[in-house]
C-alpha cells in the first residue's frame, strides 16, 4: 500500500541470483557503503513520498548500478546478500486508489 493515491514513476535497481534464476529488487540493500544512505534507502525522497524503496533522480540510478557491476567484476563486493552475479536498473509504474465504502456495505 502506498501512503497516498496516484500515479508514480520511479526507478528501482533489481538483483540477478543465478541459484533461483530471478531478479529481485534491492530495496534498500546499498552493497556498497557508499550508498548506505542514498536514495533508494528510507531516507531517500522516494521512501519518504510514497513508501516504495525507489529512486527518482535517472542519472543517481544509473551511477548506482553501474558501481554495482562495477563491484562485482573488481573484486569490491565481498558480501552480498543472495550473491547477485549482475544488477539492471527498472522504471516502475504504480498506481493505486482508495476507494471508501458506504457504511450500508459493510
Amino acid at each position: 500500500m502506498l501512503r497516498e493515491d496516484g500515479n508514480f514513476i520511479f526507478l528501482q535497481i533489481e538483483a540477478y541470483c543465478p541459484t533461483t534464476d530471478l531478479w529481485t529488487s534491492i530495496e534498500d540493500r546499498y552493497y556498497l557503503k557508499r550508498y548506505e544512505l542514498g536514495e533508494h534507502s528510507a531516507c531517500g525522497k522516494c521512501w519518504q513520498e510514497i513508501g516504495e524503496h525507489g529512486i527518482y533522480d535517472l542519472e543517481y540510478a544509473k551511477r548506482f548500478c553501474n558501481d554495482l557491476n562495477k563491484s562485482l567484476t573488481n573484486g569490491e563486493m565481498k558480501y552480498a546478500v543472495n550473491n547477485p552475479t549482475k544488477f539492471r536498473l527498472v522504471s516502475c509504474k504504480v498506481s493505486q486508489e482508495r476507494i471508501p465504502m458506504e457504511p450500508s456495505m459493510y
